[in-house]
């Protein structure tokens, strides 16, 4: 039921997540504009977040059920690699076809930076199913198939992960985590005020959240921390 993502996923997934976030208010901030142009766009997002965590064998998992690609995790491990550099200049050519997106992501990403914990932890960027299996715990097991592979790795100490829409919050805290900070997104914000974010240490661990100061959890956007790493 849960795959490693591959590059013959990446039409269904861009197709699950853009689903999935139709309503985000990252995606409102990201892409403000009209509806049309918000899901072309975050589509060529999501596709770039995802071809990258493919290429640097970074976590990128998909939930299937019978109708299909159902669900979409990515993110990062402890490690930060620069992305390769074919996918980097299709970012860069990006960022400089949609007006104000720079100054927005940036907006973003500082943000989400400013949270980053101090001990080595996985990322979760994005997270998302497709609104048919709303409700039927299988996002539930895709968050748990993530984490259990930051619990299996020596190196990491937790998951940490950003969200912009408070609806999120009871979905991760009921799954261990536990709201460190909140943060304005800056003058370039056009959708929501505030980020949110969020941790989770390993279960049965004893590791501690000392120097996290924030990590919250966005359902699914990864925007990351190290889409930093590219520019």
């Amino acid at each position: 039921m849960f795959e490693r993502a591959t590059t013959a996923d990446v039409p269904a997934a861009v197709d699950c997540l853009v689903a999935a976030f139709t309503a985000d208010p990252l995606m409102a901030h990201l892409f403000p504009g009209p509806t049309e142009t918000r899901l072309r766009m975050s589509g060529r997002f999501f596709s770039l977040l995802l071809r990258a965590r493919i290429a640097l064998d970074m976590p990128a998992l998909v939930l299937r059920d019978g109708q299909g690609l159902g669900g979409v995790a990515m993110g990062y491990t402890t490690a930060r690699p620069s992305w390769p550099a074919d996918i980097n200049a299709e970012w860069a050519s990006f960022m400089a076809y949609e007006p104000g997106f720079q100054a927005r992501f940036d907006a973003y990403d500082a943000a989400s930076s400013a949270g980053e914990p101090a001990t080595p932890n996985y990322y979760l960027g994005v997270i998302g199913v497709a609104p048919r299996l709303k409700g039927t715990g299988l996002g539930s097991r895709l968050l748990q198939a993530y984490c259990a592979a930051s619990a299996a790795d020596p190196a990491s100490s937790g998951v940490y992960l950003d969200t912009t829409n408070p609806a999120n919050l009871p979905f991760y805290q009921h799954h261990g985590f536990a709201l460190t900070a909140e943060r304005a997104l800056g003058a370039a914000t056009a959708g929501p005020a505030e980020i949110a974010q969020a941790g989770r240490k390993p279960q049965g661990h004893d590791r501690s959240y000392k120097g996290w100061s924030g990590v919250q959890m966005e359902n699914v956007m990864e925007l990351i921390n190290k889409i930093r790493n590219i520019s």
